[in-house]
């Protein structure tokens, strides 16, 4: 069984790791590079070092020349860029997707706005959150600081 970095080919971060027993295909979106224990070891230590960042396949590439060798020469063996040096500097500067905010349920958005609003009515409660007035009137008797 082989592990392959799974690369992000616009951005060309590596998103991932996969094990298989057969040679996954490369597509538009994708590229699996064949990795090595060294490699995967790099790999997992900067993303310990850099919990919130993708790697660059280059920042791994420099620090293992196994992946550098799979990344300049092709099935053939032939060098593509024999003279390849891979560039490492700023490219921590590149984020994961940002993680959705945790949601709020409706009951402790009332009650907080009650809470910094405390001359708001029926009316003022009513259209903040679209409800009717009877159950802003109930909001407000359960919230009310005064």
């Amino acid at each position: 069984m082989s592990t392959y970095f799974v690369v992000n080919r616009p951005s060309n971060l590596i998103i991932g790791t996969v094990s298989t027993s057969y040679t996954p295909q490369d597509s538009k979106l994708k590229l699996f590079v064949l990795a090595n224990s060294k490699a995967l070891d790099a790999y997992y230590k900067w993303l310990k070092n850099n919990p919130e960042l993708c790697p660059d396949l280059g920042e791994i590439a420099a620090r293992s020349d196994y992946v550098a060798d799979r990344l300049i020469t092709n099935r053939k063996d032939k060098l593509q860029a024999p003279n390849a040096v891979f560039q490492t500097e700023n490219l921590n500067q590149r984020y994961r997707e940002s993680r959705p905010a945790p949601m709020v349920d409706r009951e402790t958005e009332i009650q907080n706005f009650i809470l910094r609003n405390p001359d708001a009515d029926v009316y003022d409660v009513a259209d903040e959150f679209l409800c009717g007035t009877t159950v802003a009137r109930a909001y407000l008797a359960k919230y009310s600081p005064t």
